[in-house]
């Protein structure tokens, strides 16, 4: 009977034990609900403006956490890429832009958001290239560049590089020898990548590879 009673207590404490180890604060059930959404299988501007709501709202209350203007800013700009209006997609990227510029706030010389606002810019010239393409490529250049020299392993940085190559090196004829380049060098820091559990941004791994299967594709007329 002692022997059952013991073997009792000691499975309610490890129950106990696991519930603690499991417990979440709030900030992190908001922000793993949150991130959720965003990153669901279904997209669609309601479900990224449904996640934008829930990270502004964490952010007002973590006001020392740079992550959910982070992910409110990129909910923002995937929203402005569904509009069908320039001035709709220009009021997403602005509000993308002024939680990015807060989240530096929190953490300044960050090198995601400096990469965010590097992306908001590129966007921004794809909703209107042949206005923005002169004004702005350069700005956008500079911004990954910097990303880069802060983190060569960064990820997203190359990845975002590697697509402003690419559209230059097509809308001027060349061969894309230097955004493959890139890209390769992205794909290997995204294999390196950890998750290191603060939720910091680990997206993009999918479009790299695809853009660099693409790389390995045979030129068109090749082997003909």
């Amino acid at each position: 009977m002692k022997s059952l009673k013991l073997n009792t207590l000691i499975a309610l404490l490890a129950l106990l034990l696991v519930g603690q180890a499991n417990a979440q604060t709030p900030y992190e059930k908001g922000m793993k609900a949150a991130l959720e959404q965003l990153f669901s299988a279904d997209g669609g501007k309601e479900n990224w403006q449904n996640a934008a709501n829930k990270f502004e709202r964490i952010a007002n209350v973590e006001k020392d956490k740079w992550q959910p203007h982070y992910y409110a800013a990129l909910a923002y700009a995937w929203m402005a890429t569904k509009e069908e209006t320039l001035s709709l997609q220009d009021e997403k990227m602005n509000r993308a832009r002024k939680l990015v510029e807060t989240g530096l706030e929190a953490s300044p010389d960050n090198v995601e958001l400096i990469t965010m606002q590097g992306y908001a810019d590129m966007l921004s010239i794809a909703f209107d290239p042949g206005t923005r393409g002169q004004t702005l490529s350069t700005r956008v250049f500079q911004t990954f560049g910097k990303a880069i020299q802060m983190d060569p392993t960064n990820p997203r940085a190359r990845l975002f590089m590697a697509q402003m190559q690419d559209g230059t090196e097509s809308f001027f004829g060349q061969g894309h020898e230097g955004s493959c380049q890139t890209l390769t060098k992205a794909v290997e820091n995204y294999a390196l990548q950890k998750d290191n559990g603060d939720f910091s941004p680990t997206w993009g791994q999918g479009a790299a590879e695809q853009m660099l299967k693409n790389c390995q594709k045979p030129a068109e007329g090749e082997g003909n």
